[in-house]
């Protein structure tokens, strides 16, 4: 048997160490699970203590992830308001411990028509671009 030339030993080398990395940042990653029950109890945390939202009581049953790529995640979320179950589009990144949640447009709007039926004219929220405006 030869022995490896320099070209070859750093060529099997730098598979080696890409494959280590690989297998490394593969099994690393936390399951999906574990970041659905995190994005739940984010998620929970912020309609419990954002107003005017958290007048509804809503219960965020569970959130169903799938691993997108590299840090970042798409969900279902699973709300309850009212008895009613509504599923609540979701991305999700993760870095490390800290998760970043974020709802996808329009789909809380179930709960924003029931804000307007419980509080009638009460503006929903802060509009910086026509604040002091008539």
């Amino acid at each position: 048997m030869k022995p490896l030339s320099t070209r070859s030993s750093l060529a099997v080398l730098a598979v080696v160490i890409a494959c280590a990395m690989g297998a490394y940042l593969y099994f690393d990653r936390p399951s999906n699970n574990a970041v659905g029950l995190k994005a739940a109890e984010t998620m929970q945390h912020r309609l419990d203590t954002t107003a005017p939202i958290n007048q509804l009581h809503m219960i965020v049953g569970r959130v169903y992830v799938t691993h997108a790529k590299g840090n970042k995640y798409q969900g279902v979320a699973f709300v309850n308001l009212n008895g009613d179950i509504h599923q609540v589009p979701v991305d999700i990144t993760l870095d490390g411990e800290q998760l970043l949640l974020q709802v996808q447009p329009g789909s809380l709007m179930f709960a924003t028509q029931e804000l307007l039926k419980i509080n009638p004219g009460v503006p929903l929220a802060d509009d910086p671009v026509n604040a002091g405006k008539p």
